[in-house]
């Protein structure tokens, strides 16, 4: 029979060749395409979210390319063959198309091996719909998820409508409400103070430019956990967590000031790649995002999240394209495949503890407010409110439907805190008009250096901070920071330019001069004239004023939720303040508090029979080494991938 075999390949014609080269290249290219399916499976079972995509990325691309590097091999094997009839180029022939053999020219290979992907995708289809629905066992038994930036003001029509049905199960489950804020209000200072229970002047977050987790001088809950429970932990974008650090069995996607893509597992490098995708897109070849596509892939990217981001990489690439067309669909990418990482990590690590931020809900927030509340900003083009007027609602929908998938992996027993570090309003200081401060500008021209001042830049308000340790330092020059802005007038009005407030809490860290533009400054400002000191130093308004499309700012008003079977179930959350969140926790799972935090403990949370059994232990501190507080970088020195992100957002110029 094998002679039968081998003689019909001789006598075959170039057409029956062309066929059956072109049928062996694809069917070759679709079994390659079930074996790396299988193995991205193997590693994550979170990869087919949707079957069509599976079939496409799996099935259909891979036949297509196959069948088309077929075509070519085909033409060249056929075209040899009209040419050469001899046995010498028969044998060259055979060696062009090699498994000829096995094709029998029936695609019976093709059908095979179609079926095998088409099988494994369903099969794929089926254990991620499996794992989706969570594990039998829930790992977690605290989960922290900051919401940065969320406000009742977007949150609340949302909640009747029934579009935040994760955060309305959690009230109803628990106890929500306000959660007050401190000032100055930026994230890095206000999320280590959550995380601690302790102000500024204790945990040595000072300003802007504290980017670093060894520059906090305090124990996190996590340490504590760890210490005195043996949890392990893990941390997805929490902020001032680089360079990173984990538990034994715990993981670690530092916050977006990070200075490297370093993570722990280098695994999870991925996520900090992509944040960087806006700027280096262009510069970057196919190769390079391939490999994030990979490594995405193996480590819990769902396949509808990687065709996001591949459709945003195309989209930037496109000539014309706005960051007003990109920004928020990059944002809500982000917040897809932070949530697909972290629940691979939970299914794989199962670390006791959870925290981590979503940043999207602060980001669109900043930069699509007046479309979401047009009215204050006077007149904006329809088709552009049209378009971006439920950006914001939409990041928040989207961040909702993933906190449900974070929420099962808590334990039956957990505790669960939804919480956001301020909230939001509109950015309307100057009228309708959206402005900054270059507050280097200004600083430098009545004689300060940014290596002793940071500052930070809030709606209408800037804070300034002297960077030095010394505290009778730090009061003189924060008492020369506020006479001096406080001296400032209007050239020919002798009318105030600020309002000026210095802040002088208890040790050094808490201690900054608020500075607040006058309504007088407000309405000479298009006439552009100069302020003047009392010492006879002076500025223009215009060197220091900078027009940005920053429309919405912090406020002092966020949210908290707590969830767990120690806290009543629809209750009103009120007279809390962030600084009460781990004293609250501790609380909750069984520990003392630290006499040291400034936070309380929010026993109107808890359930009666909780507060009846509670001991309500303290401890003196749980500090256990003297950490000697660092000097804080000049904003200057800085990285300036970290100064253009803060710009960004409007906390610089």
């Amino acid at each position: 029979m094998s002679s039968r075999r081998s003689a019909g390949h001789r006598n075959a014609t170039p057409g029956i060749r062309f066929r059956r080269t072109a049928c062996l290249w694809k069917g070759t290219a679709l079994l390659i395409s079930v074996g790396v399916l299988i193995w991205l499976v193997a590693e994550n079972p979170f990869l087919v979210d949707n079957v069509w995509l599976g079939l496409l990325y799996f099935a259909v691309i891979p036949g297509a390319i196959g069948g088309i590097l077929g075509m070519i091999v085909g033409g060249i094997v056929a075209a040899v063959a009209s040419r050469d009839r001899s046995k010498r180029s028969r044998n060259r022939i055979r060696g062009l198309w090699l498994f000829d053999d096995l094709s029998e020219g029936r695609y019976s290979f093709c059908l095979i091996s179609g079926a095998l992907v088409i099988i494994a995708v369903l099969v794929a289809f089926g254990i991620q719909a499996n794992v989706e629905r969570g594990p039998s066992e829930p790992p977690l038994r605290l989960l922290i998820v900051g919401l940065d930036g969320m406000t009742w003001r977007v949150a609340n029509p949302l909640l009747e409508s029934g579009d935040l049905p994760t955060l309305a199960a959690a009230m109803s489950e628990g106890t929500g409400g306000t959660l007050e804020s401190l000032k100055p209000m930026y994230s890095t200072r206000i999320f280590t103070s959550v995380a601690s229970g302790k102000t500024a002047d204790k945990h040595g977050i000072r300003g802007l430019s504290d980017t670093r987790s060894d520059q906090v001088l305090v124990k996190r809950v996590w340490d504590i956990l760890e210490e005195q429970l043996d949890w392990d932990y893990g941390l997805v974008e929490w902020y001032l967590t680089w360079p990173p650090a984990a538990s034994a069995d715990g993981f670690c996607v530092p916050g977006i000031l990070a200075m490297t893509d370093d993570t722990i597992p280098p695994d999870l490098s991925f996520i900090k790649k992509l944040r960087r995708q806006g700027k280096d897109v262009r510069a970057r070849g196919g190769a390079y995002y391939l490999g994030i596509a990979l490594d995405a892939a193996r480590n819990g990217a769902r396949l509808s999240t990687l065709t996001d981001l591949a459709s945003i990489a195309v989209a930037q690439r496109r000539p014309g394209a706005t960051q007003l067309e990109l920004y928020h669909r990059q944002q809500k990418a982000l917040v897809r495949i932070i949530s697909d990482a972290t629940c691979h990590r939970l299914r794989s690590a199962r670390p006791e503890m959870l925290g981590m931020v979503y940043k999207a809900t602060d980001s669109v927030s900043h930069k699509y407010w007046k479309f979401f509340d047009p009215e204050p900003f006077g007149e904006l083009a329809a088709a552009d409110v049209e378009a971006y007027g439920r950006v914001i609602e939409d990041v928040y929908m989207l961040a909702d439907s993933e906190l449900a998938r974070i929420r099962r992996y808590v334990a039956d027993d957990g505790v669960e805190v939804i919480m956001s570090d301020h909230g939001f309003q509109a950015n309307t200081g100057f009228g309708m008009q959206m402005v900054s401060f270059r507050t280097k500008v200004l600083l430098e021209a009545l004689g300060y250096s940014l290596t002793d001042v940071s500052y930070v830049n809030l709606g209408g308000s800037f804070y300034l901070q002297p960077l030095t340790l010394d505290a009778e330092e730090n009061a003189r020059m924060r008492d020369d920071l506020a006479r001096t802005f406080g001296s400032l007038t209007i050239a020919d009005g002798d009318s105030p330019g600020f309002y000026v407030r210095d802040v002088d809490k208890e040790g050094v860290g808490d201690d900054f001069v608020e500075v607040t533009v006058t309504p007088e400054l407000q309405i000479a400002a298009p006439e552009d004239p100069m302020l003047l000191t009392g010492d006879g130093r002076s500025v223009r308004i215009s060197e220091f004023l900078s027009v940005l499309d920053i429309s919405g700012a912090h406020d002092v008003l966020g949210i908290g939720v707590f969830v767990g079977p120690q806290f009543r179930r629809g209750a009103v959350l009120t007279d809390a303040s962030v600084l009460d969140i781990t004293p609250t926790v501790l609380a909750a799972l069984g520990l003392p508090v630290a006499d040291d935090m400034d936070g309380r403990v929010l026993t109107g949370t808890f359930t009666e029979e909780f507060n009846a059994r509670a001991e309500f232990e303290t401890v003196e501190t749980y500090e256990t080494e003297v950490r000697v507080p660092r000097q804080s970088m000049a904003m200057d020195d800085m990285p300036e991938e970290t100064q253009e992100r803060l710009r960004s957002l409007g906390y610089m110029q």
